[in-house]
């Protein structure tokens, strides 16, 4: 791990304590690694402002490697778990069958493929 700060030692021990409980629970195989800037920049969107990836994104991976990059300080933890369902390979792929449902399921609203950022299409 490694990680980029001007912080409290107490407060990054802590933080690192839970990142490898995460990678633990998940089953991160040993030797992945967590690259984190904890950049203290904020998702705050304007209203009537469409967010776009500076305001929504807080990491990124390659799918299938063993190693993630995590930039913004807010929502760390839920990054890194993002992060690491495409780096371990997770994603789904939702059939056209689903797709319809969800649709049906929501009032015949189409759905947009945001939706499924986590999948692959």
């Amino acid at each position: 791990m490694y990680i980029w700060l001007n912080v409290d030692p107490e407060s990054v021990l802590n933080e690192v304590s839970l990142c490898f409980r995460i990678l633990e629970f998940i089953g991160a195989s040993p030797g992945f690694c967590v690259n984190w800037w904890r950049i203290p920049i904020s998702r705050n969107v304007a209203p009537n402002v469409f967010p776009t990836r500076s305001e929504v994104n807080g990491g990124w991976t390659r799918s299938g490697t063993n190693e993630v990059f995590i930039y913004r300080f807010e929502e760390w933890d839920r990054v890194l778990i993002h992060e690491c369902i495409h780096a371990l390979s997770w994603d789904v792929s939702p059939t056209l069958s689903l797709k319809k449902c969800l649709e049906h399921s929501l009032g015949g609203g189409k759905l947009m493929d945001a939706l499924f950022e986590a999948a692959r299409a």
